[in-house]
C-alpha cells in the first residue's frame, strides 16, 4: 500500500527556539568579532541549512517519540516529504510534511487515548471568530472513511495526540542536549561563498586561539 503523507509537530523557525539554535550554531563558530559573524550570517543558504536541520529534527523527533512515549518493540518512522514555508508569516508558520506507511500510523493509532483525540480534534477544527474550519470537528465523522483516506492534517492530528502524551516542555529537548552540535553540521553556505566562509572560518578559529593564550 502507498505511504501516507503526514504533518508533524513544528513551531516552525519564525522567531523560535529552533531559529535561535541555528544563530547560536553560527555564533559557536564566529563568536569572537561581530563584523566577521555578520559577513558569515550572509554567506549561508539559510533554506538549505534549514532543510538539512529538518531532516535531523525528523530524526530526533523519531528518536524521541519511539523511546519515551511509544510502546516496547514499537518504533515511529518517517521519511521528508517537503519543508513548506510561508512567504509571509502573518497567519502560519512552517510546516513539516512527511511519508509514513499504513502499518506504521496502525501501531500509532493504537497507542494514543481516543477520548484526548476527540478532546484535540475538536479543540483544533472549531471554528471561531477569525478561523474558520474546512474539518468536522467530530472525530466521528472522521471515522465515516477509512484512514487510509484521512489527509495530512487528519494523520497529524493522531500523531500530535500521541506526542502530547509525554511532550517535552521545549522541541530543542528531542535533541537530546546535542542540538549545537547539529546546527554547527546543519549551517551551509552559498556554493560560490564556500571558499570565503572557509576562510572566516580560519580567522575566528586563529582569534580564538589568540585570545585563550594570553
Amino acid at each position: 500500500m502507498d505511504k501516507l503523507l503526514i504533518t508533524i509537530p513544528f513551531q516552525g523557525f519564525y522567531e523560535s527556539i529552533h531559529n535561535d539554535i541555528l544563530d547560536d550554531g553560527l555564533r559557536s563558530i564566529f563568536d569572537y568579532n561581530d563584523s566577521i559573524y555578520d559577513k558569515a550570517y550572509g554567506l549561508i543558504n539559510w533554506q538549505a541549512t534549514r532543510l538539512n536541520y529538518v531532516k535531523e529534527y525528523i530524526k530526533a523527533f523519531c528518536e524521541y517519540v519511539s523511546v519515551n512515549i511509544m510502546l516496547e518493540n514499537t518504533h515511529l518512522e518517517l521519511e521528508l516529504e517537503s519543508l513548506s514555508s510561508p512567504k509571509e508569516y502573518n497567519f502560519s508558520t512552517d510546516r513539516i510534511f512527511c511519508y509514513i506507511t499504513p502499518e506504521n500510523f496502525k501501531e500509532i493509532y493504537k497507542q494514543i487515548d481516543e477520548n484526548e483525540l476527540r478532546k484535540l480534534v475538536k479543540d483544533k477544527f472549531t471554528s471561531r471568530s477569525g478561523f474558520f474550519s474546512f474539518y468536522s470537528n467530530t472525530l466521528d465523522d472522521w471515522y465515516k472513511k477509512p484512514f487510509t483516506a484521512w489527509d495530512h492534517n487528519e494523520l497529524g492530528t493522531v500523531l500530535e495526540c500521541l506526542y502530547n502524551q509525554n511532550r517535552p516542555e521545549c522541541e530543542c529537548y528531542i535533541f537530546d542536549d546535542c542540538y549545537s552540535e547539529i546546527a554547527v553540521e546543519c549551517l551551509t553556505p552559498h556554493e560560490e561563498d564556500s571558499k570565503e566562509y572557509e576562510r572566516l572560518k580560519k580567522i575566528s578559529y586563529y582569534l580564538y586561539k589568540r585570545e585563550n593564550e594570553r
